[in-house]
């Protein structure tokens, strides 16, 4: 490979912050490991892991294409790839069908199911991208699309979505819908001056903390429903009120001027690999 491509692949890379790539997906995984008893076969869990990456890079890059004039006009966000011209358009287009591509192929070596189902994701993903353009709920529609993943994980690995599933998907709904609005405070200003919708721009900063609270009670809520459901949980309770603590923790840090930022992406990463490291934890206890 040229020092070009080398070159375009590490912009590819930084575009759709590949390094966050454990963290965002860390509901995924933890899918992959509950509805498989462990780690699937090798065959299946690299198509799994096919697609969950493909589909995540495809929904980053398009999003960016969707936002490219508003992220321009936004000075936090003036310096990504596409208003800041380190890529063209037509460029992360590329990486957009090749992924799209890569998804779709691997959702037809999984299931039929899930090839058929495919351009549902790919809808809920283009409607995010749009979403503030109209509504406020935005945050609820991007918390829609992520938790497109452990459903799709779960049809995939068993050919339908039990109750375990279902809370695992709505927990990962709540998770992102509440730190995407934390996060979206530091564009409050702007949401409000451009016209774009968001909780924050419409409810003020701390009308919008309290909904994230709302919904990380949710999901507590909902992971509540999944320990119910797991066989011998006292491992998993005990880690779910490690995290109740740490959820806390943001929501407090959130509250402090100036600090909305960091707790929203820097703690959030870290508790979705919590969350991860949890399942990985109570599944190796009951194959011991």
């Amino acid at each position: 490979m040229s020092m070009g491509w080398v070159n375009k692949c590490r912009e590819y890379s930084k575009l759709v912050v590949f390094s966050n790539m454990l963290f965002s997906l860390a509901f995924g995984l933890a899918a992959v490991i509950l509805a498989a008893g462990g780690l699937p076969a090798g065959a299946q869990l690299f198509w799994v892991l096919t697609a969950l990456l493909c589909g995540r890079t495809a929904a980053n890059a398009f999003n960016r294409i969707a936002d490219k004039d508003i992220d321009g006009k936004n000075p936090r966000t003036a310096n990504r790839h596409l208003p800041a011209h380190t890529l063209s358009v037509g460029e992360v287009w590329v990486l957009v069908l090749v992924c799209l591509g890569g998804m779709c192929l691997a959702a037809g070596m999984l299931r039929l199911l899930c090839l058929e189902l495919a351009p549902l994701a790919v809808a809920v993903v283009v409607l995010y991208s749009y979403s503030k353009r109209f509504t406020s709920l935005c945050h609820v529609i991007l918390g829609a699309a992520s938790a497109m993943a452990p459903l799709g994980v779960w049809i995939a690995l068993t050919g339908g979505v039990d109750a375990r599933g279902w809370c695992l998907a709505a927990a990962n709904l709540f998770w992102v819908a509440g730190f995407d609005i934390i996060y979206a405070t530091q564009d409050i200003e702007f949401d409000r001056a451009q016209g774009l919708h968001s909780i924050p721009a419409r409810f003020g900063v701390p009308g919008a903390l309290r909904i994230s609270a709302a919904f990380h009670a949710v999901m507590l809520a909902a992971l509540a429903g999944l320990a119910v459901q797991l066989p011998s949980a006292g491992i998993f309770w005990a880690g779910l009120g490690i995290f109740t603590i740490l959820l806390g923790w943001q929501h407090r840090l959130a509250q402090a001027a100036g600090e909305a930022g960091f707790a929203s992406m820097n703690l959030s990463r870290w508790l979705s690999l919590f969350f991860l490291a949890l399942v990985i934890v109570w599944q190796w206890a009951q194959a011991c």
